[in-house]
């Protein structure tokens, strides 16, 4: 299943509130063997392609 989370500032979580589900959310699927794919601000100090798997 390919999952696709935008409305984020980014992770890693810098902010809290959303950003922070979004972080627990996108970790917990890639578990369960989802693609998660989280498009974040590019303002956002965190620059690679993949956050823990």
């Amino acid at each position: 299943m390919k999952i696709g989370i935008i409305g984020t500032r980014g992770i890693p979580n810098h902010y809290g509130g959303f950003e922070q589900f979004a972080e627990n959310l996108a970790t917990f699927l890639v578990e369960k063997e989802c693609e998660v794919y989280v498009y974040n601000s590019s303002n956002h100090p965190y620059k690679q392609t993949v956050f823990k798997g």
